[in-house]
């Protein structure tokens, strides 16, 4: 589905607000309507941003509601906000480059990677002639 740079700006606006809400009440537990919610903007912004930002809308989602449950959540408040900043960069820079984000299609089966085995050639000696050096 295509969608424009303007719902992509208001459905961002609403997850920051929401993530804002996630952050004032850290600590008290993940209850099953604000859970519903978080889901609901992973699955639009997932929509909208495609494969490129789908892992960083579940990072935030995911830091959101790790901040919810936790007892001491200051790191998962920090994850939160990392993890907001990296989607806001990420959409901007989608924006200002004009390309409407689209559901990316499947991506070809990768050739498996064949290595080649390594071959050691032996360290040269000191002396020159083949032989192990002595009192090296």
């Amino acid at each position: 589905m295509h969608y424009t740079a303007d719902q992509l700006q208001q459905e961002l606006a609403r997850f920051a607000a929401t993530l804002a809400q996630a952050g004032r009440r850290a600590g008290r537990g993940l209850d099953h309507d604000f859970e519903r919610r978080l889901d609901a903007h992973r699955r639009v912004l997932s929509d909208m941003l495609g494969a490129d930002g789908a892992p960083l809308v579940m990072d935030a989602v995911v830091a959101a509601k790790s901040a919810l449950r936790a007892r001491e959540p200051f790191h998962d408040l920090r994850a939160m906000e990392r993890a907001r900043d990296t989607l806001e960069r990420f959409a901007r820079r989608r924006l200002l480059r004009g390309a409407a984000p689209v559901a990316a299609a499947p991506e070809p089966a990768a050739a498996p990677i064949r290595l080649k085995p390594q071959v050691y050639a032996p360290l040269p000696s000191r002396n020159g002639d083949g032989t192990p050096a002595v009192g090296a």
